[in-house]
């Protein structure tokens, strides 16, 4: 009953030793009921009683906001907050929240060198977003055939996802639509010799390289190794 719990709450607030409280869970309970404003009310009263907590207030609001789907408003809260509080790591947390709401994948690139340093997500929970993020902005250089930009984000991805044979293979089909597969062909000759895979060397056979014969040289001698394949 979130609209008693709030009147229970606003009403208690004003003999409440700890204030803050009961003004941050009556938003909580006023956005449930989806009233924004009265939401915003509460948090500006929390604000007037307790000054000093100011932080807490504003990352509260912008949690709020981002669950509402307000993300240009959480961005605004967040952006006033970085003044006083930059790399404070809930804050972080929330701006990645934010932009991936917004899809804004080149902030997030640029944020997860921040998040990583200030440990402000889980292990798993940041290599899933890097992992996202770098497949993104992977496939969108491919589709604009921008080798500058597939190069910028392949040099930024972790040693740790560039040896994942999906994040390789997906690097290396977006740099054969960027064109020189020649390069491209000794890139991939060097990863099947550390890590054989069936769809490296799928794209491997699709590649258009100024040497065929070569190519199919080398695809020969993995044949009788790897016939089974």
């Amino acid at each position: 009953n979130p609209a008693r719990g709030e009147r229970l709450l606003t009403r208690g607030a004003r003999k409440s030793d700890l204030p803050l409280l009961n003004y941050i869970v009556a938003a909580r309970a006023a956005q449930i009921q989806g009233a924004d404003d009265r939401r915003d009310n509460w948090l500006q009263m929390a604000r007037e009683r307790q000054p000093e907590a100011t932080t807490a207030i504003q990352l509260t609001q912008a949690d709020l906001q981002i669950d509402s789907g307000q993300l240009e408003e959480a961005l605004a809260t967040l952006e006033a907050l970085g003044e006083s509080a930059p790399d404070q790591g809930q804050r972080l947390a929330l701006l990645a929240r934010a932009y991936r709401g917004l899809e804004d994948w080149e902030a997030l690139r640029h944020l997860l060198p921040k998040l990583a340093k200030g440990r402000a997500m889980k292990h798993d929970d940041l290599e899933t977003l890097q992992r996202e993020v770098c497949h993104v902005l992977i496939d969108k250089a491919a589709a604009d055939a921008d080798r500058e930009a597939l190069q910028a984000v392949w040099g930024n991805t972790p040693k740790a996802l560039k040896a994942e044979t999906g994040m390789f293979a997906a690097y290396a089909r977006a740099q054969a639509r960027c064109g020189d597969h020649d390069t491209l062909e000794k890139t991939l000759r060097k990863a099947l010799k550390t890590s054989w895979s069936s769809e490296v060397i799928a794209l491997y056979g699709e590649l258009e390289t100024s040497k065929p014969t070569a190519q199919l040289a080398h695809i020969e001698a993995w044949l009788t190794r790897r016939g089974e394949d």
